[in-house]
């Protein structure tokens, strides 16, 4: 049956409350590892902004995209500073670097324990909601998921992102926990999050829409009058998460404030974590637009990052603005778009793949990534279907894992789309993946064993 978040894990399944959990693990650390010893990291686009931001902030020149600041401080200039993209992952890598100088050994180490840990968190989740054997079953999809694994040997945000998102909504859902303790880490994490990604800046709202969903589905179930369930939803009222998501929006936009001010004095505007929204919506919303990555516009050459944040802002919104309906639909195609494929991760690292095995493994490895995650994405939404005749519509449309999907599926359908941004979704796919995966398995082996009970027989009266 299609659980409540609030559903008790068996104490002896463990922590991750999932059989076989440590065998998924560990077929997970294999797969990262040898990934990792056959596909070296070399930083290109994004991965190589972050690379180069990471080694400027370690060298003492603070957060900046200048590729050679050595030259240009040697010219008698300033290093530019920067807030384009967010802080949150160059700074970690910078750190890194200046532990164990420029190496990329321990940002491999680092992604795969990330990685890891999105795992761990995303089997507990799924056990929780479904059954421990879905969990041990979405943990091998995310094991075995090429495009997971493939960005151990980036520097990217993709992984430390979602670890962040699924450790926030598993310390929101512990509704045991007094709602103090629950926003204040939650408020933690979201922030840590928000250095990453700052998307995850409205998250507040959404878990307000969990809770208050979760305790409608509750208020649906029958319950007898002086009942502990009774006095459960009779003490808990619609103010109560409202007031716990502005807490932990508090202490969210503390944790942030430093960065803030930081921009306000030197990047001239107080921009909350970085100055690339404008770039995000624009690309998504200008005539000619696919909706996916696109140049900047030859204009903006030479402006400042806080001027062409601001200018590419007007541009996209007096596009929206002219024409609403092509706005619309073009909204409704980008849907389509974000989960069209899944061939980032070969990006990534396509100079390394290509160089090594050639121009075939960048396309085969392509066509298996893409493969693989339509598969999975047409059997989560087989899960989704199945759910919803088995457990009825309000149970899975309500539901944490569909929310959260749909949140980060309107957010990037309204600005920018392409693959990588479909990743946060990915630990929720998996988990509806599940339900279909693991009827499948366990048709098979039942099969099976049918199948060994009448064989001996056979042959016993074939013998006679």
């Amino acid at each position: 049956m299609f659980r409540s978040t609030s559903t008790a894990v068996p104490g002896r399944l463990g922590v991750l409350g999932c059989p076989r959990a440590g065998w998924v693990l560990l077929l997970a650390l294999v797969v990262r590892v040898l990934w990792a010893l056959i596909v070296p990291v070399e930083p290109l686009s994004d991965s190589n902004a972050y690379d180069i931001s990471a080694q400027n902030i370690a060298a003492g020149h603070g957060y900046s995209l200048d590729p050679t600041p050595e030259v240009t401080l040697a010219a008698g200039k300033e290093v530019a500073p920067s807030a384009y993209w967010a802080v949150g992952t160059p700074a970690v890598v910078a750190l890194l670097y200046t532990i164990f100088g420029h190496t990329y050994v321990p940002v491999v180490v680092l992604n795969i324990l990330i990685a890891l840990a999105g795992i761990a968190v995303t089997m507990r989740l799924t056990s929780e909601w479904l059954s421990p054997q879905h969990g041990t079953v979405a943990g091998l999809l995310l094991a075995l998921w090429p495009g997971q694994f493939g960005f151990v040997t980036a520097i990217a945000s993709e992984l430390w992102f979602n670890l962040g998102v699924l450790l926030t909504l598993l310390v929101w859902t512990r509704w045991s926990w007094a709602w103090w303790s629950r926003a204040l880490l939650s408020g933690v994490l979201l922030a840590a999050t928000c250095y990453v990604r700052p998307v995850a800046m409205l998250l507040p709202i959404v878990l307000v829409m969990v809770t208050w969903f979760d305790g409608w589905l509750k208020w649906r179930e029958p319950a007898e009058a002086g009942s502990a369930a009774d006095t459960e939803r009779r003490a808990t009222g619609w103010w109560r998460p409202v007031v716990a998501a502005l807490a932990a929006s508090a202490v969210m936009f503390g944790l942030l404030s430093p960065w803030t001010l930081r921009n306000a004095r030197v990047m001239g505007a107080p921009a909350l974590v970085s100055m690339n929204a404008g770039a995000n919506m624009w690309m998504g919303n200008h005539p000619g637009t696919n909706g996916q990555y696109a140049l900047l516009p030859p204009e903006t050459d030479g402006m400042s990052e806080l001027d062409r944040d601001v200018y590419l802002k007007k541009a996209a919104k007096d596009y929206i603005r002219a024409e609403p309906v092509a706005f619309v639909t073009r909204t409704l195609r980008k849907i389509v778009t974000l989960h069209a494929s899944e061939a980032i991760f070969v990006y990534w690292n396509v100079t390394a793949i290509e160089r090594l095995f050639g121009p075939q493994a960048v396309t085969g490895l392509k066509v298996v990534g893409t493969g693989y995650w339509l598969l999975v994405l047409g059997s989560s939404l087989v899960g989704v279907v199945v759910l919803m005749r088995r457990s009825g519509f309000w149970r899975v449309w309500l539901h944490p894992a569909w929310v959260f999907w749909g949140y980060f599926t309107a957010v990037h359908a309204v600005i920018v789309v392409q693959d990588r941004y479909h990743y946060p979704n990915v630990p929720f796919i998996a988990a509806f993946a599940s339900v279909p995966v693991l009827a499948l398995a366990q048709w098979l082996i039942a099969r099976r064993h049918a199948h060994e009970a009448v064989e001996p027989g056979r042959s016993l009266s074939d013998g006679n």
